[in-house]
């Protein structure tokens, strides 16, 4: 993963400009997702966790919600 924002804003100002390796692993359900990630940029490691929640499913066509 390269950033390369003319800015960088405050979240990705770790990666701006450089050649940054992520390993991630996670899970998820019908109710949502986690996810955990160590990035390593250059001599330095950031650790990563989300919690992601479904607010409002899709709806298939033809189904009646």
């Amino acid at each position: 993963m390269t950033v390369r924002e003319h800015e960088p804003a405050m979240v990705t100002e770790l990666f701006a400009r450089k050649v940054v390796t992520m390993g991630f692993m996670g899970t998820y359900n019908d109710d949502g997702a986690e996810f955990e990630a160590t990035a390593l940029v250059g001599k330095r490691s950031a650790r990563l966790k989300m919690v992601l929640r479904l607010l409002i499913p899709d709806q298939v066509d033809g189904e009646v919600g």
